[in-house]
């Protein structure tokens, strides 16, 4: 069994939960600390009380890393790409869950395994619209040509990996791109080039992923 997903699970179910008003993450990485001064509150027992101390360290570090890697890790499959490419009607809406930053015009945030919609408009963009709240949004565009890489694969988290797709393009929507998205024309010169980044889009079932990697095909460079 992989044990990467049940932590990345465990680290991110504690960072959003409280007790008694403070996070139960803090309670968890101090609970070695505290019991190895109750130790040697008690006995005088340096040696537990160090121990206490490292492993609160370590797990400081721990969850460092597992916040900083997005609470979760994907791993490729080595599925190959389907030989049939079909694009998906258009202004026909798909229901994902998106991980990933998403923008609007001058602000962005990481989001995790959110609620999502992704459709794609007559030019051959594709949008995808994720929920934070009722009514509040943040968005991602992919534009026709700029997509780099699509990779089949899972994201590690929780006890059963999560079938999943990566991917890879050129960005031009966000706050870097924010007083040139205002502007009614910008000379290609002058605005900055597209931001590359990565997103990952998690579906319900196997089919309607794979009718989405049909589509964006029709849209990738040969070789991606």
């Amino acid at each position: 069994m992989n044990l990467l997903g049940p932590l990345f699970a465990f680290v991110f179910i504690n960072d959003h939960k409280r007790f008694l008003g403070i996070r139960r993450s803090h309670l968890i990485r101090l609970l070695p600390l505290g019991l190895g001064l109750l130790a040697y509150a008690l006995n005088r027992a340096v040696a537990l009380l160090l121990i206490g101390l490292f492993l609160t360290l370590l797990l400081y570090l721990f969850w460092r890393q597992v916040r900083r890697s997005g609470y979760t890790r994907f791993r490729p499959d080595g599925e190959p790409a389907p030989t049939e490419k079909q694009q998906l009607p258009n202004e026909q809406r798909i229901d994902m869950r998106a991980t990933g930053v998403f923008s609007i015009v001058d602000r962005e945030d990481h989001m995790f395994l959110r609620t999502a919609q992704m459709w794609r408009v007559p030019i051959g963009d594709y949008a995808i619209m994720v929920a934070i709240a009722p009514k509040r949004y943040r968005y991602e565009f992919l534009n026709r040509g700029d997509l780099e890489q699509i990779e089949s694969g899972h994201l590690l988290f929780g006890s059963h990996p999560l079938p999943t797709l990566a991917i890879t393009f050129g960005s031009t929507w966000g706050p870097r791109y924010a007083q040139y998205q205002r502007a009614y024309y910008v000379h290609p010169d002058e605005s900055p080039p597209p931001m590359r980044k990565t997103i990952y889009l998690t579906f319900a079932d196997e089919e309607t992923r794979r009718r989405v990697w049909q589509s964006l095909l029709t849209d990738v460079p040969p070789g991606a």
